[in-house]
């Protein structure tokens, strides 16, 4: 069914699940998850595949530790997961522009990134501030209405720290 302009969007936004410490030699970028970690982003795409918008396209920071937590979501879903190295560490501007370039046919998404800028976009796309800091494997939803193209900062009707069976509706464990 194609979309039309008007129609709603559904977007989650998940920050990477608990990681380990770098190892020597070993660059930030290349930190996988803790035994923790797996476990949350397990529950996360499991819980996320039970949701009525569950996402049909998962965009992902290319670091080593936002993949592995959206992989079990990709495969929970199942939906194609696009590993973009601009997500690393983006901001909140950086994480805007990549849901702007959404395929115009997709009405439901995942971006999994970084703090602070998935915290700042959380808080940007709605009309209040939502949250202080989301933690790792926390979950946001935005809803809004109209074309990738024209999400802007205060323009979604909806976004809120999602309540998951892991993490509270402030975000807390």
């Amino acid at each position: 069914m194609a979309l039309s302009p008007g129609d709603a969007r559904h977007i989650w936004l998940l920050r990477h699940a608990d990681a380990v410490s770098a190892g020597p030699g070993q660059s930030d970028h290349q930190r996988g998850l803790s035994h923790h970690g797996t476990a949350a982003a397990a529950q996360v795409g499991g819980w996320l595949a039970q949701q009525p918008h569950a996402p049909e396209w998962i965009w992902s920071s290319d670091a080593l530790r936002a993949q592995q937590t959206a992989t079990p979501l990709a495969e929970a879903v199942p939906a194609p997961m696009i590993a973009e190295s601009a997500l690393y560490l983006a901001s909140a501007e950086q994480l805007l522009a990549c849901l702007q370039a959404t395929p115009p046919e997709l009405a439901r998404v995942a971006l999994v990134a970084h703090n602070p800028g998935i915290t700042y976009l959380l808080n940007l796309l709605g009309a209040n501030s939502v949250t202080t800091g989301m933690p790792t494997a926390g979950l946001g939803y935005v809803r809004f209405n109209g074309d990738w193209s024209a999400l802007r900062w205060h323009g979604a009707e909806c976004a809120r720290l999602a309540p998951t069976p892991f993490t509270t509706a402030d975000g807390n464990r």
